[in-house]
């Protein structure tokens, strides 16, 4: 089965290779791009191959001609493009996937598709290393530090774990039944649940306790006294 496309994008003999290490056409399209790009990461003999191929996660495609023209190949690579160099072969595992794809569908048979994918990652790898983030440790700035001026208003903080704890102790407590009953059975009613779940011992006596509590918080509940009118005892007065 031809595969014009891939040809176009890697190479002939490359692509031949890749197709042969996959076994089939059919098994590479079955692969996912990650698995893809992994094949033949074992192939590299001398030390400085096997550790580019270590560092950027990829095997035979660090052969295409594409790759290496811009980020060098395990004789001259450039350590300092090392993250633009991750993601443009991610970007090349990418576009070999759909392009195998399109391959064995038998779309694009004059290569056209191969072509303009190539055209893409040309324009994807230059601007890669046009960007000065790619090759700079991904740092993160710091706030600016809050300074405090007397008689301005201070600002309010964000609730952090403490005000967390201390909004959840002001809460009214959730009962036992309630915990216990939060998790719900299908194809139980909830009346029932609650019913075998009265039955067990340590729910019962939980739930004692608690009405002990309630029942002791009330108690100590100062009783209002009824409202005395001046005028009641002038209401009993018949005429």
């Amino acid at each position: 089965m031809t595969t014009p496309n891939l040809d176009v994008l890697l190479g002939a003999p490359l692509a031949a290779e890749l197709v042969l290490r996959a076994g089939g056409l059919v098994a590479l399209c079955k692969l996912s791009d990650t698995a893809l790009r992994m094949l033949g990461t074992d192939d590299f003999q001398c030390i400085a191959g096997r550790s580019r191929a270590k560092q950027l996660h990829a095997g035979l495609l660090l052969k295409a001609p594409l790759f290496s023209e811009v980020f060098g190949d395990e004789e001259e690579a450039d350590t300092t493009d090392l993250k633009a160099a991750q993601k443009g072969v991610a970007q090349l595992g990418r576009k070999c996937a759909l392009v195998a794809k399109a391959d064995l569908s038998g779309a694009c048979p004059d290569g056209s598709l191969g072509e303009m994918e190539r055209e893409k990652l040309k324009a994807a790898f230059a601007r890669l290393l046009a960007e000065g983030k790619v090759t700079a440790e991904d740092t993160q700035a710091l706030p600016v530090p809050f300074v405090f001026v007397r008689g301005e208003t201070g600002r309010h903080k964000r609730g952090g774990v403490k005000e967390r704890k201390k909004r959840e102790a002001q809460q009214e407590p959730v009962s036992v039944v309630s915990k216990a009953t939060q998790r719900v059975r299908m194809g139980v009613s909830e009346e029932e649940q609650v019913r075998q779940l009265l039955q067990r011992e340590d729910i019962r006596s939980e739930f004692a306790k608690e009405r002990a509590q309630q029942l002791l918080k009330e108690s100590r509940k100062r009783g209002r006294e009824a409202a005395h009118d001046e005028y009641d005892d002038l209401q009993s007065i018949s005429l």
